[in-house]
């Protein structure tokens, strides 16, 4: 239960994110020119968005299978886990970032659960074998493709203002550094189960080896995704480029300085592209593309939401 000034403190901090990302969103937009941009509504870009769409349903399809291998709770359905996942895609365009999903999960798979506190840990755990998947694939990205970096470093931060690449890196550094200081307390009540969630997985290696293939998966939907998007608004970018500029873009949008990363992904696809030759308004618009995606997955959790709400005997019963 959060405290009653912590409850005060929810309206301003969502706001404050609101107005960060629309700000940024704003000043993003006063320096490209609308004129250059192409992107057109299209059959075939709107072809690319819905395929987009079912990438990003598969991708948490895959990842709640991950959480049930990693929760090993009979209670919990991978049904339920899925949506929790789609109903967390609606709270998270609302919440700061897509970790503001993973807080609706864990209440409601707490709820559920024989063993509330060690449900709420494996939402962490399950997190981070999605960052680490995440990581491996940017590394990989850069192993197959070693000549993008020194592009990115040549011509990609060129675009932006001096300064502004700096004032990114510190922002961010600000907001990883206040996420862990807000989250201190609850690791440490929940690190005891934790590492009993931990030590289950690695006592039984064939399921930790299925948990990180399943990562490995899960993320490379999300890499199809933005390739499909990309596609339908013929960038014409190397698939290689995608496999480090994704998660970059990922790992970016979890910083908790705006509401469902808008404008930091922008500012990070602007950033990456630079270099491309593609127009500043047509890399805005693909990167709002994918916010696109996300609102009709939310819209498809609200639905999920008012109709079964988050229990899991609602789950129970829609099976019966």
């Amino acid at each position: 239960m959060l405290s009653r000034a912590g409850q005060q403190r929810r309206p301003v901090l969502f706001c404050l994110r609101l107005f960060l990302g629309l700000a940024t969103l704003g000043l993003i937009v006063r320096r490209v020119d609308p004129a250059e941009a192409t992107l057109r509504a299209t059959p075939h870009l709107l072809a690319a968005v819905i395929l987009a769409t079912i990438f990003l349903i598969s991708s948490q399809a895959v990842a709640a299978f991950r959480w049930k291998l990693i929760l090993a709770d009979d209670l919990l359905p991978w049904s339920y886990l899925l949506r929790l996942y789609i109903i967390g895609e609606f709270f998270g365009l609302f919440l700061p970032t897509s970790v503001g999903g993973d807080a609706v999960r864990a209440v409601a798979a707490a709820r559920s659960s024989e063993r509330p506190d060690g449900a709420i840990a494996t939402v962490l755990i399950d997190r981070g074998f999605g960052v680490l998947a995440t990581i491996a694939y940017a590394l990989l990205g850069l192993a197959v493709a070693p000549q993008s970096l020194a592009n990115l470093s040549r011509s990609g931060i060129g675009w932006h203002a001096p300064g502004t690449t700096g004032t990114i890196l510190v922002l961010g550094f600000i907001g990883l550094a206040l996420l862990g200081l807000s989250r201190i307390g609850r690791v440490r009540a929940f690190w005891n189960e934790g590492m009993a969630a931990s030590k289950r997985l690695l006592r039984a290696p064939v399921r930790l080896m299925s948990v990180a293939a399943l990562s490995g998966l899960s993320q490379g939907l999300i890499i199809l995704l933005w390739l499909t998007l990309a596609a339908g608004m013929n960038f014409g970018i190397p698939a290689t480029t995608f496999l480090w500029a994704v998660p970059i873009v990922s790992l970016s949008a979890l910083l908790p300085l705006t509401l469902a990363g808008l404008g930091l992904r922008e500012v990070v696809w602007l950033v990456l592209l630079a270099g491309t030759g593609i127009a500043p308004a047509d890399i805005v618009g693909f990167s709002l593309l994918y916010l696109a995606c996300n609102i009709l997955v939310g819209i498809l959790g609200a639905f999920l939401f008012v109709s079964l709400g988050l229990t899991v005997e609602s789950a129970h019963r829609a099976r019966a």
